[in-house]
């Protein structure tokens, strides 16, 4: 199987409008169906002198009457989709508020979108289509991975074969799965340090070599470790004395030994909001690497090291101006200060588990979510885990380093700072905890 060349890059959430910008479009439409409204009236007066005169000429009134009616139908669509995209801000801040605790903002907010709601009775069940939309949206991928749809749910048509059948059941288990995802709401995770004492750890450096920089997001990926390491840590010191850090944390070792930090129970550790034996052999690494707290350290990770990556980001220990994570169960909120680049594929259980992700973006303003989902499903052969793979997501990462989209040209410019290093210093650690 052969993943799409569709490659989809957005700001992150359920939206991502700039509703300032609408209502500025439609004052401007509202202006052209006046100016349309003020020469059809010129355009009237004209053939009636013509009339008058016996003199034949087209004059195009009825267009131009068409023309204005659309532009005022336009102007108060676009004004409409302001007031949707509005209430759903709305709602979005509640849920976040309300995360938090502050009973007071909540208070405010929600008086602010009944507010909104009796000036506008319609944006309401417009803006409850937005976000049904949205919900069963980060449903599909996983879903069709299993070979259906969610569409298949409306009838069951007679003499179906064994492969439309498979999909149909494909689509209930991926379908249910995700439901129940989404109770668990373990998937958006806040910025909260991680509950629990450290973990007994131990951390050894397996090889030590001088390196260069990346050169790409799908160079940044294929660092990532995928044998004896679990963490890579390159080590950059600039021209100036000063130095940066970048780590690349491993992904989930299935079958591993006793001893293994990178394993199922530090999954679910994670996953639920514990302290887990790969994240302390991580943040051992970085410092037997020479990072000190409030240096600098760009993180990379894959499945469960993109989790570890993501708490690392969050926990106040170090800087952290860039954060790369690929099939991450999770979407923690990091800082304004945070360039996040989150890599997901639709069709990705692992990547499915962050159930969408926060409503709202995360990050700095540069930050995104990329990805795409492929063709092929469980019916097909396609392996339910397949999509999941590091190297799926190196092809995804070559695919954004191609992009010519503008979001792409603060993460050129990240890896163009780190170019600048005199001598970039890189260390490999494995890392062992009591079986």
């Amino acid at each position: 199987m052969s993943l799409t060349d569709d490659l989809e890059i957005r700001s992150g959430g359920i939206i991502a409008v700039d509703t300032d910008h609408l209502r500025d479009a439609a004052a401007r439409l509202a202006v052209l169906a006046d100016d349309c409204d003020v020469l059809r009236s010129r355009l009237s007066e004209l053939a009636g002198v013509l009339r008058d005169a016996d003199v034949w000429a087209f004059v195009p009134t009825a267009e131009v009457t068409a023309a204005g009616a659309q532009a005022a139908s336009l102007a108060g669509g676009v004004r409409s989709m302001a007031e949707t995209y509005d209430l759903v801000e709305l709602w979005i801040q509640i849920e976040v508020a309300r995360s938090s605790d502050d009973s007071a903002r909540v208070a405010v907010l929600a008086a602010l979108s009944g507010q909104l709601i009796a000036a506008h009775p319609d944006a309401a069940a417009r803006a409850a289509g937005e976000v049904a939309g949205w919900v069963v949206g980060h449903r599909e991928g996983a879903v069709a991975q299993l070979g259906g749809s969610v569409g298949a749910f409306g009838y069951l048509m007679p003499g179906w074969s064994l492969r439309q059948a498979a999909g149909l059941v494909g689509s209930a288990v991926a379908l249910l799965g995700t439901i129940a995802i989404d109770g668990v709401g373990r998937g958006a995770v806040a910025a909260t340090p991680l509950r629990g004492d450290p973990r007994p750890v131990t951390v050894t450096p397996l090889t030590s070599t001088r390196g260069t920089a990346p050169t790409g997001l799908a160079d940044m990926a294929t660092r990532i470790p995928r044998d004896d390491a679990r963490v890579r840590v390159e080590k950059y010191t600039m021209a100036d004395g000063s130095t940066q850090f970048v780590a690349y944390v491993a992904g989930t070792q299935i079958g591993a030994d006793a001893d293994e930090p990178w394993d199922m129970q530090s999954n679910v550790e994670l996953y639920t909001g514990s302290r887990s034996a790969s994240y302390d052999a991580t943040m051992a690494a970085l410092e037997a690497a020479g990072a000190h707290p409030g240096d600098t350290v760009h993180l990379a990770g894959h499945s469960q090291g993109a989790m570890v990556a993501s708490h690392v980001a969050t926990s106040g220990v170090y800087e952290v101006p860039a954060l790369v994570t690929l099939g991450d169960p999770v979407q923690v909120a990091v800082g304004p200060g945070t360039l996040s680049v989150d890599i997901r594929h639709g069709d990705d259980p692992v990547s499915a588990l962050a159930a969408g992700g926060h409503p709202a973006a995360v990050g700095s303003a540069d930050s995104f979510v990329a990805g795409r989902t492929s063709a092929a499903s469980l019916v097909d052969g396609e392996m339910p885990m397949q999509p999941h793979a590091l190297t799926r997501y190196v092809e995804t990462a070559a695919l954004l380093d191609r992009s010519s989209d503008p979001r792409m040209t603060p993460v050129r410019s990240l890896f163009e700072g780190l170019g600048q290093a005199v001598s970039v210093q890189v260390t490999t650690y494995g890392a062992t905890r009591p079986s």
